[in-house]
């Protein structure tokens, strides 16, 4: 009997002992919960992640004691991890938001916080969005195309990230995926905007093509250059140019007159005349080249030489 007594007291000495143990845990999980509630409110974010993730591990070795304590840091993990996302792209550091991004997203599935979802949706594109912005004013086109691919494979009805991401490429002069995502920047509300990209884009190769003489692949471009900006002086009159080396009249008259169109007062006007008289004269249409001639012949600089057209070779009325 005496055994016996011993051996009971020995497990209510074990049993007291491991209560107490369960209660000095149950306390320190508890002050590290609080401790990481007064980071929190003081907008330290990082040391408060720390205290509510021992809080939980603690918590989440105490069973049924902890639950509430290991509960309630799950719920605030997530959003921790997201407020330091937050943090990290405004001080542009990318990579660090995109980690906490990630963490966020894990622990939120983990632990059942469905409202982070929807934070991260909003988040997540923006972050990319803003690096991309600061990979192209860097003029890191791989890399800015990239982050701009990343916005659109979050929502592909990103109408800015697309025109962006085309501005990326036409710089890269992958020309083809260019006007693949200005198309689908137009698609998605940006279409005044792809367009004048467009006749940029178009406009320098139509230029650098020309300055090397490429007339037949000039022409094309500069074609295209004036079909995406109409009201483009300079690009109406590179196609009047083009069009002239290329012998291709009606271009150089569209390109032309394009331009007087949209520069009705611009300083070379009579010169631009002087060429629609010529291309007109070259096509035939001697009435059309007379009109242009006849403006010109009180220009001294073209005067002697629209004189001589009017009155003895094209004998105009």
């Amino acid at each position: 009997m005496r055994k016996f007594g011993k051996i009971a007291l020995t497990v209510c000495a074990s049993m007291f002992f491991a209560g107490t143990a369960m209660a000095q845990d149950l306390q320190q999980a508890t002050e590290l919960y609080n401790n990481g509630a007064t980071s929190l409110a003081a907008s330290d974010n990082e040391r408060a992640l720390n205290y509510f993730k021992q809080a939980l591990d603690m918590a989440g070795q105490l069973g049924d004691e902890g639950f509430e304590i290991a509960n309630d840091s799950k719920l605030i993990i997530p959003k921790i991890y997201v407020q330091i996302a937050k943090e990290a792209a405004a001080a542009k550091d990318y990579a660090k938001a995109i980690e906490n991004i990630d963490l966020a997203r894990t622990t939120g599935t983990e632990y059942g916080v469905a409202e982070v979802a929807s934070d991260l949706a909003e988040l997540e594109p923006q972050v990319y969005m803003m690096q991309g912005n600061d990979l192209i004013n860097a003029q890191d086109w791989a890399n800015a195309a990239a982050a701009y691919e990343k916005v659109i494979s979050l929502n592909n009805e990103d109408g800015t990230a697309y025109l962006r991401l085309g501005m990326a490429y036409s710089k890269m002069n992958d020309e083809a995926k260019a006007v693949d995502a200005f198309g689908k920047a137009a698609e998605f509300g940006q279409k005044v905007a792809a367009e004048k990209q467009l006749g940029n884009m178009y406009l320098l190769k139509a230029n650098s093509l020309y300055k090397s003489k490429n007339f037949a692949e000039a022409l094309p471009a500069a074609q295209s250059a004036v079909k995406y900006a109409p009201k483009n002086a300079t690009a109406c009159k590179l196609l009047g140019v083009i069009g002239l080396g290329a012998k291709d009249y009606d271009q150089a008259i569209a390109g032309f007159e394009g331009y007087l169109s949209a520069s009705p007062n611009a300083k070379d006007k009579n010169a631009m005349m002087y060429q629609l008289a010529t291309a007109w004269e070259a096509k035939g249409d001697n009435a059309k080249a007379c009109g242009y001639y006849k403006q010109i012949m009180s220009d001294p600089k073209f005067a002697e030489y629209a004189k001589h057209k009017v009155n003895n070779e094209l004998k105009c009325n």
